[in-house]
């Protein structure tokens, strides 16, 4: 049963258009016209919540959410977000196994959002034949949301009481409205220029450096992988990271880049190239609630020459000292503000990719184990990969002590048998790093 496109009314008077997307929406909605740029959350509930509960909850989110009811359109040559009077597309589904959703997950992934009538968000509930368990899997293009984004929303999918919400009627401001005041217009892009030389410099040596493969193409799909480490190996590395003064999100990054490097490169050093995210929230003025739905998210394009017999630990040490002297010349900033040249450079290209591995790391995911009778079982994030994103990307999270590794691959690098290895080399790489941590402190 597909419950999309019915006519209601989200309880607030909407303007013709609201603003022109600010600069990383742009460069999101720009990925997303070029090939799809989704973010897909996967909620496991017991009991799955009835068709009439979550329509009232999702109607509730949108009252208060104005992303969760708009759709992008060009005005005048500019991109802008047009509200809607349209309720979030609901789909139903009937599976059969607990692993039924990772193709539904994967399609998700793959599928964008081509219809200026409806908003840029779609729900699928999954049920079970013989179980009253299920799987919600909520899909939305990522100019719209982020990673804290989703949290906030999965909290008030779990709400007691979604319909008691405020409505509001217009979005928030564009994150770089709130950016120190030298990165701010019109000054903020000149401000920036360093940065912008600094990543064309890189650019060459970077892109010859990464995998030599023929450019993925932009119809391709993608393979998700799961990953969870048991609470005590959870426990165990924080603890490591935290004796060694180097963040989870350095050691995770190092991971990545050494397992594609063992699993392809060739021996001695070789320039690879890493994306870490950070949430921009913190760092505006006037700060931003954690709840605040938007894409405030920047991103971080760090070169690393690795050597294989250098241990993961020293590899780490270098990405952390990258990326902390990064965020001291305000390169968070200076990539948002640059960021629709640079993805515009990026598909007018020939075979280049953005990088060999992406992470987006977050810390301990505060969402409440059940609502009334309704128990939180498990939550997965994953985001597309596309043309010419990185090999190896992943969404990572501290879930009641574990730690979670939801990873994308793409069909055109590898089979989903070649995913599941590269997978799984680099949960090894991450257990590895706690024995060579014990051995070096005892």
């Amino acid at each position: 049963m597909n419950r999309s496109g019915n006519i209601y009314n989200v309880g607030v008077n909407a303007k013709d258009t609201w603003r022109h997307l600010g600069a990383f929406e742009t460069a999101a909605a720009i990925t997303g016209e070029k090939a799809v740029f989704n973010a897909v959350i996967v909620i496991k509930l017991s009991p799955l919540p009835g068709e009439n509960q979550l329509l009232r909850a999702m109607s509730a989110m949108q009252r208060r959410h104005p992303f969760l009811r708009c759709n992008i359109s060009r005005r005048r040559g500019r991109r802008v977000f047009v509200p809607l009077n349209r309720a979030i597309p609901l789909y139903n589904r009937e599976i059969n196994n607990d692993t039924d959703w990772i193709p539904v997950a994967e399609s998700e992934l793959n599928t964008p959002f081509r219809d200026p009538e409806l908003p840029l968000v779609r729900l699928v509930r999954l049920s079970h034949r013989e179980k009253e368990a299920g799987e919600l899997i909520l899909t939305f293009h990522h100019a719209i949301m982020d990673a804290p984004s989703a949290i906030s929303l999965v909290n008030e999918l779990l709400s007691k009481n979604p319909e008691h919400v405020a409505a509001t009627s217009l979005p928030p401001p564009a994150p770089e409205k709130g950016f120190p005041r030298r990165f701010l217009a019109p000054w903020g892009k000149i401000t920036s220029l360093p940065f912008l030389f600094r990543s064309m410099a890189e650019e060459l040596p970077g892109a010859l450096s990464i995998r030599k493969k023929k450019a993925s193409p932009r119809n391709n799909k993608a393979w998700i992988h799961t990953a969870t480490l048991p609470e005590a190996v959870s426990r165990e590395l924080s603890r490591a990271c935290r004796r060694r003064g180097i963040s989870l999100n350095s050691l995770a990054g190092a991971a990545m880049l050494r397992t594609l490097h063992a699993g392809n490169g060739p021996s001695g050093k070789k320039r690879r190239r890493h994306i870490s995210f950070a949430d921009l929230r913190p760092r505006l003025s006037p700060p931003r609630e954690t709840d605040s739905l938007c894409c405030s998210i920047s991103m971080l394009r760090l070169t690393l020459s690795l050597n294989e017999d250098t241990s993961i630990w020293d590899t780490a040490v270098r990405l952390q000292a990258r990326i902390e002297r990064a965020l001291s010349r305000g390169d968070l900033f200076s990539s948002v503000l640059w960021s629709p040249f640079m993805m515009r450079a990026l598909f007018m290209g020939t075979g280049s990719r953005m990088a060999d591995s992406a992470l987006s790391l977050s810390g301990p995911v505060d969402v409440p184990e059940s609502s009334g009778n309704v128990r939180l079982l498990d939550l997965h994030a994953f985001v597309s990969n596309f043309s010419r994103g990185p090999e190896f990307t992943a969404q990572a999270r501290m879930f009641r002590g574990r730690l979670y590794w939801d990873m994308v691959f793409l069909e055109s690098d590898m089979n989903r048998r070649d995913a599941d290895t590269l997978a799984g080399d680099f949960t090894k790489m991450l257990k590895n790093a706690i024995k060579e941590d014990h051995a070096g402190s005892g």
